[in-house]
């Protein structure tokens, strides 16, 4: 069975789904970091878009990255530190989904 999940935004419902590429555009430009033409930022769409899509709530993706940093001290320092960049990256990214869209999912054959 397919899932889907789309985001409208909460400032206008009626406008309907927004593409995933201004979607990634507005991240990009809500986190400052310029946009990749092949790639979305920290593959957000893999990961929350997938989550998003089998039902889970901002809220417990964003519970599930923020374990993920807190658990995630090693001896190597320099990966810890990159690790806690994109932890909290995908935070802000998350926030700023759950700030301005609405998510509506289904399945489907």
């Amino acid at each position: 069975m397919a899932i889907y999940f789309e985001l409208i935004p909460r400032c206008d419902p009626e406008h309907g789904a927004m593409t995933l590429t201004d979607i990634d555009a507005g991240i990009c430009q809500f986190l400052g970091v310029p946009c990749d033409d092949t790639r979305w930022f920290q593959s957000w769409y893999e990961i929350v878009g997938f989550r998003l899509a089998c039902g889970q709530s901002f809220e417990c993706i964003r519970r599930d990255i923020i374990g993920r940093d807190l658990g995630g001290l090693t001896a190597d320092v320099s990966k810890h530190n990159r690790d806690h960049v994109w932890c909290m990256n995908m935070v802000r990214l998350i926030q700023f989904l759950d700030d301005n869209y609405i998510v509506q999912n289904w399945a489907g054959r």
